[in-house]
């Protein structure tokens, strides 16, 4: 994706409000900010996928069709976080704990969808050197 295009910065922006209210519901989302939380974690999930598999519509089908696969697993996943936002709080941990199962889960499965089928292994484009990177930017994040 370019960031230079607009689109993509309004995605990038309303990701990072979203962020935004997601992080300040952490210290109260097993209390009266759970759906606030919850809310801004699913739109996060599913809109960024949304959005990406609409983005690489054209140029890249195949990684549109792995995204729609994804997006179905958040939303399936989405519906216990938003669900277990209105629940007591010893039952909040359980559905939650299901949603997280859930995406953890799907990967696991190759995002297997009825309709789409699976996310075969060489249809993901997974570059070494990306990914050191990321690793890197972890470390000298987590050690300050």
């Amino acid at each position: 994706l370019d960031p230079t295009q607009h689109v993509v910065r309004l995605m990038l922006f309303a990701l990072m409000l979203a962020g935004l209210v997601f992080s300040t519901s952490i210290p109260e989302a097993f209390g009266e900010r759970g759906l606030p939380f919850a809310l801004a974690y699913v739109f996060m999930q599913v809109g960024r996928c949304l959005f990406t598999a609409w983005a690489m519509r054209r140029e890249t089908p195949g990684n549109a069709i792995n995204f729609l696969r994804i997006t179905s697993w958040q939303a399936f996943g989405g519906v216990f976080w938003i669900v277990g936002a209105f629940l007591p709080e010893d039952q909040r941990m359980v559905i939650w704990a299901i949603a997280v199962i859930v995406e953890y889960a799907s990967p696991a499965l190759s995002f297997w969808t009825p309709w789409l089928g699976r996310t075969a292994l060489n249809a993901l484009d997974v570059e070494g050197g990306h990914m050191a990177e990321r690793a890197g930017l972890f470390i000298i994040i987590a050690l300050g």
